[in-house]
């Protein structure tokens, strides 16, 4: 996925994971934060975006989905929305 995602081809990188998803050969939670990097790589910002919420909500002590959405929503210029998530950070992590 990664290597496709360099390759400028996220398409086939999306596809590849919503097989796997659905073979369920492999984590879920790793398939939807890889699906995340591949939308937000896409600029396919609202799905990433609503995608990192249910992964922060799935996940209230983890960084890792927070700070991505904080990227999310920087590259999709939606910035009160980042720094409130920030803000959710700092609460995780002080």
């Amino acid at each position: 996925v990664r290597v496709l995602n360099v390759d400028n081809r996220p398409d086939k990188a999306l596809e590849v994971l919503n097989k796997a998803a659905s073979q369920n050969t492999i984590n879920t939670a790793v398939v939807r934060a890889l699906r995340s990097e591949t939308l937000l790589r896409a600029k396919r910002y609202d799905q990433a975006i609503e995608l990192l919420k249910e992964l922060a909500a799935e996940q209230p002590s983890s960084l890792d989905p927070v700070s991505v959405l904080v990227d999310a929503y920087v590259d999709a210029k939606r910035f009160d929305e980042a720094l409130a998530e920030i803000e959710t950070a700092l609460v995780i992590n002080p």
